[in-house]
């Protein structure tokens, strides 16, 4: 520490800019790969995990590329013992706890037995589920998680002769799972066990493609063969089930994925994106330093060569400047440390990659990425003291300072490389943030402003009826429409940019017979559900409160399903069958955004959900006092019914913008890191023109005693400024477009023929080069002949 104490006092500001640029490096990588580990990286925490594997089917021709399995499909799947050595699955159960003060809603899952065993986990606590509890009819028992066992029971150990209401039912707590057992994800709370009921068993049951499967691969058996084996029990099974299904079969198919790569495959592409971008900060940041270091060799010159004509051996300098760089990168890695942690929490508050730990495998990286820096770092100057000779060193360090041809090439590549480096980021960036910008200009369809959204979901058994569930929702609706600052208010089934989808099949009646049908997204909406969300009327009328149970079933259509359906003809009067039932067209509205900005409008048809209310309804409230609205909404509904609770709860326009989250906070980061790459490549070149200009003095006072003048001494060092960040923005963009080719096969909307872009990088990285070049032209130039030539 003595020895980086004395170098800090001779040259303090190069020390820190080191310290800083690598610290900024080291920790950026370091929270960059802490994303990448909790969201690819991190091996699941179930025995043999690479053996776990998910099962989904795929209808291409129906554009349906990434489905669940029926009911009817897992039972005969699971029977391929052959295959799969076990296998369960699991669903989403909307439970809230009731039976207490106040109503809430809790994170559960329906999950079968099988599954546990299918993890290798068993619970903590107690047992796991009996084959009669997945009867119809059967016990009604749960299974709680680590972290409500504390929070809603403070860890009582007679948990097992305790009991909590779902839905007004009695459950019976018979185990606790492991604090380890996170699944799917850790605001789990609890689990019940499956109950398949018999319309899922039933004729058609096979389109009901809800369930989510996983296996365990029997051992020996490869992923690549698991997958041969599965085409042809797909081949198989499409032969002997097409009578089950009454859409197009044609390319159907199961197929796996690897269970560590089934959850949000989109996450992991921009995970791996942020951190190779970093990545690419940490190489610009490294050769920054190795610029200043060589900056800082030539300065040391003299002494070195006055240490090797003493008799100090090559080995003790590299020992010297291996220690030095080892203190200086250490100091940087404890720097990166600090900002590797602000890092994290700035990433955990966006809450795009779960939440991020420095945990063992992060801190052994950061120390990897720390020694790695400094390794890299000290290569040229260690290289330099290596092929030093102690009489060539005398001569050269004595002399009046000029740069030498190796020397110069030297600084020259460290500068290209930065430049290509940044010129990579920038293109990258700049391509994601004008998808980005493409993404914010489609057009919704409705209009979010003002509009807060929640959902309740209405316990089956005790709105086992179509009446009373309508009932509740009609008077629900028409209590919040008299509250004093809202404007209207409505609910539907399927929220836009809410969670999950509804698919149901849907035939013309003037179809072929036996031709197969098509699929449609359905929402059950109330009446006045577009007028609250301004989606326009382009035919017909809106469903209105004589769309009764008693009348005839009604729809109305989308533009997408009118056009590509019926044409010119209008639509208005025509009726579609919809699953086993016929339904009169009497409107059709405009095209809206339900899953995402970035996904193709398709067909949609919505139902009267006065005529067929459902159990689990999202209300959608128009008010320009958003923040009194949930409080309002659950003091209604707990009036009608005190054990109903509301969840859920976030304005529509926060929906839409958290679609996007992701994309938009990995593509500004990037932007940051560009910015943060031009500005050091801008810092390096300034630095190598400059110290040109202070080694090439001599030169420049011939030149100048010889006829040139000022301005061309001045143009000179710009042209050698120029000619740098040519040669590094040409090899940035060719490595810029392989990165942007990656990135359009993985997310459709990125762009590379986005000639915008790439001319506004030019654009920067040429005025960066000129301003960096200005300054030490501007010294050269002002130079008189006879002091250029005076001094030593």
């Amino acid at each position: 520490m003595k020895l980086l104490a004395r170098q800090f006092r001779e040259t303090p500001l190069t020390l820190l800019s080191c310290i800083a640029v690598l610290a900024i490096g080291i920790g950026g990588a370091t929270a960059a790969f802490s994303a990448l580990y909790t969201v690819v990286l991190r091996p699941l925490p179930y025995p043999n995990p690479q053996q776990l594997v998910a099962v989904h089917s795929r209808f291409p021709r129906l554009q349906m590329d990434r489905l669940g399995v029926s009911p009817l499909d897992y039972l005969d799947l699971r029977q391929h013992k052959d295959l799969f050595g076990d296998a369960g699955a699991f669903f989403y159960r909307d439970l809230s706890r009731t039976g207490q003060p106040h109503a809430e809603k809790v994170n559960a899952l329906a999950i079968s037995s099988s599954l546990l065993t299918t993890f290798e986990v068993r619970p903590q606590i107690g047992r796991s589920f009996q084959s009669v509890e997945e009867q119809p009819g059967g016990p009604h028992v749960v299974l709680i998680s680590n972290a409500y066992w504390q929070s809603a029971f403070g860890r009582d150990p007679n948990i097992l002769h305790r009991s909590l209401e779902l839905n007004g039912e009695r459950y019976s707590i018979i185990g606790v799972m492991p604090r380890s057992f996170a699944f799917p994800n850790d605001i789990t709370q609890m689990w019940v066990p499956v109950v398949f009921k018999p319309s899922w068993l039933g004729h058609l049951g096979r389109q009901n493609v809800f369930l989510r499967m996983y296996a365990r691969l029997e051992n020996g058996i490869t992923f690549k063969q698991a997958t041969q084996r599965l085409d042809v029990i797909s081949r198989r099974a499409a032969i002997a089930n097409r009578a089950d299904y009454t859409v197009d079969l044609t390319d159907w198919k199961y197929f796996l994925t690897p269970l560590k790569q089934d959850d949000n495959p989109s996450r992991q592409v921009w995970a791996w994106v942020l951190f190779w971008s970093v990545a690419v900060l940490l190489v610009i940041a490294c050769v920054n330093v190795g610029g200043l270091l060589v900056l800082r060799s030539a300065e040391r010159a003299f002494e070195m060569s006055v240490r090797l004509a003493l008799g100090a051996g090559n080995g003790r300098i590299a020992g010297q400047a291996l220690l030095e760089m080892a203190l200086l990168c250490a100091c940087g890695g404890i720097a990166g440390a600090g900002v590797a942690v602000a890092s994290m929490r700035l990433l955990n508050q966006a809450g795009q990659f779960g939440r991020l730990q420095l945990s063992v495998p992060v801190l052994l990286f950061g120390i990897v990425v720390t020694i790695a820096a400094a390794t890299l770092c000290s290569l040229y100057p260690l290289w330099r003291v290596a092929q030093a000779n102690p009489l060539d060193a005398m001569k050269s360090a004595g002399h009046q300072r000029t740069a030498s041809h190796h020397r110069q090439h030297t600084r020259r590549t460290l500068i290209v490389v930065q430049v290509a480096a940044s010129t990579a980021l920038l293109i990258v960036g700049g391509l994601l943030l004008h998808t980005y910008a493409r993404l914010l200009e489609t057009p919704l369809g409705f209009q979010p402003n003002h509009v807060m959204t929640m959902t309740i979901s209405l316990p089956p058994l005790r709105y086992a009826s179509a009446s009373s569930r309508g009932t509740f929702y009609q008077s629900v609706l028409d209590r919040i429409r008299h509250v004093p600052g809202i404007s209207d208010a409505s609910a539907c089934n399927v929220l836009p940019f809410g969670y999950g989808e509804n698919m149901e099949p849907f035939a013309l009646p003037d179809q072929p017979a036996g031709s197969a049908q098509q699929l449609a997204s359905v929402d059950y909406v109330m009446p006045r559900f577009f007028e609250t969300l301004r989606i326009p009327l382009l035919a017909g009328r809106y469903f209105n409160s004589a769309d009764t149970p008693g009348h005839s079933g009604v729809v109305i259509i989308n533009r997408y399903l009118a056009d590509h359906y019926f044409g010119h003809k209008d639509a208005i009067g025509e009726q579609i069958e919809l699953g086993d039932r016929r339904v009169s067209i009497i409107g059709v509205v405009g095209n809206i955004k339900v899953d995402g900005l970035d996904v193709s409008d398709g067909p949609m048809l919505y139902v009267s959900a006065g005529q067929m209310p459902r159990t689990d309804m999202s209300l959608v409230i128009k008010s320009d006092s958003a923040s009194r609205v949930p409080e309002l909404v659950q003091s209604i509904v707990s009036q009608i019914d005190h054990d109903q609770p509301v969840y859920d709860v976030a304005s529509l326009q926060s929906r839409i913008d958290a679609s996007l989250a992701t994309r938009r906070f990995v593509a500004f980061l990037l932007a940051s890191f560009s910015g943060l790459g031009i500005v050091i490549t801008a810092v390096g070149l300034y630095g190598l023109l400059s110290y040109s200009v202070l080694l090439r003095r001599q030169e420049f006072g011939i030149r100048a005693a010889v006829g040139a003048t000022p301005r061309s001494l001045g143009l000179l060092m710009v042209t050698q400024g120029m000619r740098l960040i040519v040669v590094g923005t040409l090899t940035g963009s060719a490595i810029a477009f392989a990165a942007a080719r990656y990135l359009s096969s993985q997310i459709s909307d990125v762009r590379i023929e986005d000639l915008a872009t790439w001319l506004s990088v030019a654009v920067i990285l040429i005025s960066v080069g000129l301003i960096s070049s200005t300054l030490p032209a501007w010294r050269a130039s002002r130079s008189s002949p006879a002091s250029l030539m005076n001094e030593n």
